[in-house]
């Protein structure tokens, strides 16, 4: 937990890539990509190849305000202008990554890139095993309570046993709002 603030998001570490072959794929991949961007026809129609993140810079740009409003128009018109100063704001600017001919040629460099970039697209889901709690590898029981716990209860995309096929959100409203009815139902016992 971040903060005992429950306004506060929690923070969650999927342990990302502690397997070293799930780094080695990841490394691989991005290899593989860089290889596939540098080979024709790719080159003639992209310049300024460079290794992108959602950093906290993109997540602070990418607000609806005036100034943002103001700086990706600018960018805009600096990058339409000419492929020199396109260069120079990407590489100086946008990118905070290392060059991707450096991420290439240094092992390290590139390790430290794709630890500290590797996130999901997906919801998570599926943590939390509900199930009979005689099972042990039953998380929480048919209620959502917590097994060994009392009066903790998980109601989230995390106690579904399989992933969605679709997006997971009217899913995880449904299993909060039926866990929250069984809990307020046993509160009134």
């Amino acid at each position: 937990m971040a903060s005992p603030d429950p306004d506060d998001e929690p923070y969650v570490n999927f342990n990302w890539l502690s397997d070293r072959r799930d780094l080695e794929r990841m490394m691989d991949a991005f290899r593989r990509m860089a290889s596939i961007l540098n080979r024709d026809p790719v080159p003639k129609y992209m310049s300024n190849l460079f290794a992108s993140k959602f950093s906290q810079r993109v997540r602070n740009v990418s607000q609806k305000n005036l100034r943002n409003i103001m700086l990706t128009n600018m960018a805009a018109l600096i990058m339409d202008s000419s492929a020199g100063l396109r260069k120079v704001l990407f590489d100086k600017i946008i990118s905070d990554s290392a060059p991707l001919p450096v991420l290439l040629s240094d092992p390290a460099a590139l390790e430290r890139h794709v630890r500290d970039n590797v996130q999901s697209a997906w919801h998570a889901s599926c943590t939390c095993r509900m199930g009979d709690p005689e099972d042990a590898q039953t998380v929480v029981d048919p209620s959502g309570k917590v097994v060994g716990a009392e009066n903790l209860f998980i109601a989230d995309a995390s106690v579904m046993p399989d992933v969605s096929r679709t997006n997971t959100n009217i899913p995880t409203i449904m299993i909060a709002e039926r866990i929250a009815e069984m809990v307020r139902q046993r509160a009134m016992v």
